[in-house]
């Protein structure tokens, strides 16, 4: 055993040898063995032992908090010890509660300092953020018109329609059941007047007028073709024409010099409208005297 070991042996049995109450003055025994003990050692190497026992007691109480640097507001953010206090790495938090309390802050560090760490409430601090909320625009919604259904006239159930304008020679409207429809005329074709890769040609304002006297405002019956189908490739109906007393308007356009006999497409009546035609040019009726 060293020299040093035997010292510290001799200096604790001396103060167990004492009684409890003698401790506080320490007796002339015990004073002998304690400076026994520090006479070897020098009184600097005391005062330089007593020193470094002060720092590793200050050093061991600081070493239990989490430092980081403090803001105005009583708050930091955690750096060493974090899982010791119970919070987050490198969280931002607050010390004693609100952090508008100008005291808290001071008084948690005083607590912290004489070891109760009962008193050391640790609080996440909260970034309170305002939300912008806008007003969603809907879309302006356009109301629907309301159609007003058509009532059924007695023209209408007679099959009777009113032709509501003249295009040209072999092309009119008529008030379909509240609808307005195209119609061509089947069998015929009059000279162009509305066609714009066309100029006017030779009696097209002439057989448009004639049509016009024949069927403006008029109620007329419409009859369709097996031979032909519903529509052309310009989707109007193609219809032979009637009037209500029973004058066949494709026929008399044929018929008095007004129309050609079309002869493109097979209908029911190509070969009357034919033989029409011969006779109107014949008796140089219509364009057939007026168109050379």
């Amino acid at each position: 055993m060293s020299l040093a070991e035997r010292r510290a042996r001799l200096f604790i049995l001396a103060i167990l040898a004492q009684p409890a109450g003698s401790l506080l003055t320490p007796p002339t025994s015990l004073w002998n063995v304690i400076c026994a003990i520090i006479h070897p050692i020098g009184m600097k190497r005391v005062y330089f032992i007593i020193f470094f026992l002060l720092i590793f007691a200050i050093s061991s109480q600081a070493a239990q908090a989490h430092p980081g640097r403090t803001a105005a507001d009583g708050c930091h953010y955690c750096r060493t010890n974090c899982d010791q206090w119970g919070v987050p790495w490198n969280e931002r938090h607050c010390h004693g509660g609100s952090s508008t309390s100008g005291g808290s802050a001071g008084s948690t560090g005083s607590s912290g300092a004489s070891g109760d760490s009962t008193s050391a409430n640790v609080l996440p601090a909260t970034d309170t953020q305002t939300v912008t909320t806008f007003p969603t625009r809907l879309p302006t919604r356009i109301p629907t018109p309301t159609k007003t259904p058509y009532i059924e006239t007695g023209y209408d159930k007679k099959k009777l329609f009113k032709v509501v304008e003249v295009v040209d020679g072999d092309t009119i409207k008529v008030n379909l059941r509240g609808v307005i429809e195209s119609v061509r005329l089947l069998a015929i074709d009059t000279p162009e007047t509305k066609d714009p890769r066309k100029p006017v040609q030779c009696f097209g304002r002439e057989a448009t007028n004639k049509m016009k006297a024949f069927v403006s405002g008029q109620y007329v019956k419409l009859v369709d073709d097996r031979l032909q189908g519903n529509r052309d490739k310009y989707q109007r109906l193609l219809r032979y024409v009637y009037l209500q007393n029973g004058t066949f308007v494709n026929r008399q356009m044929v018929e008095q010099g007004y129309a050609f006999s079309y002869k493109e497409y097979p209908t029911k009546y190509l070969e009357d409208f034919n033989k029409l035609e011969k006779f109107a040019r014949e008796k140089e009726l219509g364009l057939w005297k007026s168109c050379r």
